[in-house]
């Protein structure tokens, strides 16, 4: 779901921030449903992320980062 170029991200039923997305589609900065800073960071032209701040919310160029670490 979209408002005002922000996509909104539940967490359930519950809304729990939005992302708020570059020209590329990464999310640069999301916000709380009460206007405050959720998570604010950036990325280097291959999708590393640097400079975050906040809670983790990487999505580079609409894709989520796959957090399910592969092991033994």
């Amino acid at each position: 779901m979209t408002d005002a170029g922000a996509t909104a991200v539940y967490a359930g039923s519950t809304l729990s921030y939005y992302r708020h997305a570059d020209w590329l589609g990464s999310a640069r900065f999301a916000s709380t449903p009460s206007r405050a800073m959720y998570y604010d960071g950036a990325y280097a032209p291959y999708g590393e992320n640097y400079a975050e701040v906040g809670m983790i919310d990487r999505n580079f160029t609409g894709q989520n980062q796959d957090t399910i670490s592969s092991g033994p």
